[in-house]
């Protein structure tokens, strides 16, 4: 394929910038110093939002004809023509400006007709029709990334090879292609912490400390039950836990099992029992940023979102460099910190909520389809080190829009995918393990989607089994009672003797 032209387009995308500015600034947008009009913005107000806008517009026209010219859809001018391409920059300045026209139109709709969408929302409240984003929605999302994510793990090129699977009506590339998609499982889980997370720091009455300290606990002290039980399983099968952790020092051993076990391995670059465990070290690092980043109720989110895409590039040294490759690695918490922001954006401005109940839903509907099945072009074309915003921020944010707006709600779905939350965090742990010790079995049935439900469901089982036997040994109760019972220990120790 010939490379793109890009810098040269680039120039095209400066008068598109030009025009955006200026029918922001002399457009139906008035430009005012407090004139009291809820519609009156300073003129350099107007300009940032301006450049932003067409900067993501031109990003976008390039995220598009880069994946075109991959597919082979789109050939760059060659030769003399390559001096001044004249069809190469229309191109780029029409997508540009479509997507110039999309994105205002969208934030026109999202910001500036916010009362008539409240007073739709209200009277949608009281027919009782209005969608909702609360823990039951953020359960079911999580129960559709535990599913994607088991079927990312099972079908990824390569690994399915030697086993006589049929991939009927499918092309095994097919199933290997969308297996690669499902990586956004992660993205999801990022954007509902983020979400939640915010939530949950917005209305704390304690100190940041003592919030930050009550979120790690309950977040970690979730996988010590399935995953000690993992490491009596695979101890006694083939030895894993000794074999892992143990590498000739008693005390090097013990230090990994400590981080390992407090969800830090992968930050401190330890041996992990399961390589699935490097998210915990990811929201660790979410519940971590968020007393920083959600100050003064978020007012700053939208710069801590730049900042984490503009500083990274910034420093890295181009798209090629080690330092970007280390960052972009799909199983570290880096490259989700932009999902992380987005879903605590949406929480705040409650983005979520205007758009899954603003009107027109049939429209909607085709409009998220055809926007869902250009997601999936640009994933799977687009490389990961140039457009990593685009594959693990932007789309992922699309997929929770267009699962909480319209799949959720199918009648009986819903409480599937409620249960299978649940019981996502036990899955998460104990189906990689499965997978490795019961390959034969699971790949040796004859059709794929036999394999994923069989994973599924032994995993729902051993999941069920751990829950009851959580409940037999009263653990939730018990780690809910442990922080108050060594901060109790804790101050006996330090009073002085009577």
């Amino acid at each position: 394929m010939e490379k793109l032209p890009f810098m040269k387009l680039m120039f095209t995308a400066v008068w598109i910038i030009l025009l955006t500015v200026s029918i922001f600034l002399f457009g139906k947008r008035r430009i005012g110093k407090g004139s009291g009009d809820s519609r009156s913005i300073s003129p350099m107000k107007a300009l940032l939002e301006s450049m932003a806008l067409s900067s993501a517009a031109a990003l976008t026209a390039n995220a598009i004809l880069g994946a075109a010219n991959e597919k082979g859809l789109y050939t760059p001018q060659t030769g003399a023509a390559a001096q001044f391409p004249m069809r190469d920059m229309l191109i780029f300045a029409g997508l540009t400006i479509v997507s110039c026209l999309v994105f205002a139109a969208l934030i026109h709709v999202l910001f500036f007709r916010e009362n008539r969408i409240k007073r739709w929302m209200r009277s949608a409240n009281e027919r009782q029709k209005t969608i909702s984003f609360g823990k039951a929605e953020s359960q079911a999302i999580k129960g559709i990334a535990i599913l994607i994510m088991v079927f990312h793990h099972l079908f990824l090129a390569g690994r399915a090879d030697g086993y006589p699977i049929s991939y009927f009506p499918f092309a095994e590339r097919q199933i290997n292609s969308f297996a690669a998609f499902c990586k956004i499982c992660v993205s999801l889980y990022a954007i509902v912490s983020g979400y939640g997370l915010f939530i949950s720091y917005r209305n704390q009455t304690i100190p940041d400390t003592q919030w930050v300290g009550r979120r790690y606990f309950k977040t970690i002290s979730k996988i010590w039950c399935p995953l000690v039980l993992a490491y009596l399983v695979c101890q006694l099968i083939n030895g894993r836990f000794v074999t892992i952790y143990y590498k000739g020092d008693i005390w090097t051993c013990i230090l990994s099992v400590l981080l390992d076990f407090l969800g830090l391995a992968h930050l401190f670059g330890t041996p992990s029992f399961l390589g699935v465990l490097w998210y915990m070290s990811a929201a660790i690092v979410f519940i971590l940023i968020t007393p920083l980043v959600c100050r003064k109720q978020g007012e700053h989110l939208v710069l801590w979102l730049i900042g984490s895409i503009v500083f990274v590039r910034l420093i890295s040294g181009g798209h090629s460099s080690d330092f970007f490759k280390e960052y972009l690695s799909g199983s570290t918490p880096y490259p989700y910190l932009a999902a992380f922001l987005i879903g605590a954006i949406l929480a705040r401005r409650e983005l979520l909520l205007r758009m899954i109940n603003a009107p027109g839903r049939p429209l909607r509907l085709v409009i998220e389809c055809i926007l869902l099945a250009i997601a999936y072009f640009l994933y799977k074309h687009a490389p990961s080190n140039a457009y990593w915003e685009l594959k693990w921020a932007l789309i992922p944010a699309l997929v929770v829009l267009f699962c909480i707006e319209f799949v959720i709600r199918i009648p009986g779905l819903k409480q599937v995918l409620l249960f299978l939350g649940h019981h996502s965090l036990n899955i998460y742990v104990v189906h990689n393990v499965l997978r490795s010790y019961l390959k034969g079995f699971i790949y040796g049935n004859k059709h794929f989607a036999v394999s994923f439900l069989l994973l599924v469901g032994i995993s729902l089982i051993c999941s069920i089994l751990i829950e009851a036997l959580k409940k037999l040994l009263r653990y939730d109760e018990n780690m809910d009672r442990l922080p108050n019972r060594i901060k109790k220990f804790l101050a006996e120790r330090a009073a002085p003797p009577a």
